[in-house]
């Protein structure tokens, strides 16, 4: 048996890395069915309608999950996925899934407040998945 290797510069492998991506994108979103599917219809311009691409929380949930894989960030350990529907699209990002409880000193309720940031925050919409993604502050 032969193998034939084929050389490729870095922008054919950045090219492939994407290609592999959306590969991805598109299985989490055409075969996870673990919830009910969104009653939204989309709909084209000419009219025609169909199902969303990302009809559930948890096809936006692994999108998520793989495109933070793929660029090397981590899902912080103890935080969360959190994805909330937003009408036509989801908010998808990560929280702590455990916070202090509430304290009374002094007759006052102290406040919790999370701060940090730096994970990655998107929203994708669900009709066409498109994504639009930024680091929290």
């Amino acid at each position: 048996m032969v193998s034939t290797v084929k050389l490729v510069d870095a922008q054919e492998a950045a090219k492939l890395k994407v290609t592999t991506l959306v590969a991805a994108i598109v299985l989490a979103a055409t075969f996870v069915q673990a919830e009910p599917a969104s009653p939204e219809t989309c709909t084209t311009a000419d009219g025609t309608t169909y199902r969303p691409f990302v009809a559930t929380a948890q096809a936006a949930r692994e999108i998520y999950t793989a495109i933070v894989h793929s660029r090397g960030d981590k899902i912080k350990p103890g935080n969360k996925i959190l994805v909330n529907d937003d009408g036509s699209y989801w908010t998808v990002f990560q929280y702590p899934a455990r916070l202090p409880p509430e304290r009374v000193v002094g007759g006052m309720v102290m406040v919790t407040v999370v701060a940090g940031g730096g994970t990655l925050e998107m929203t994708i919409n669900k009709c066409n998945g498109s994504l639009t993604a930024h680091y929290s502050r």
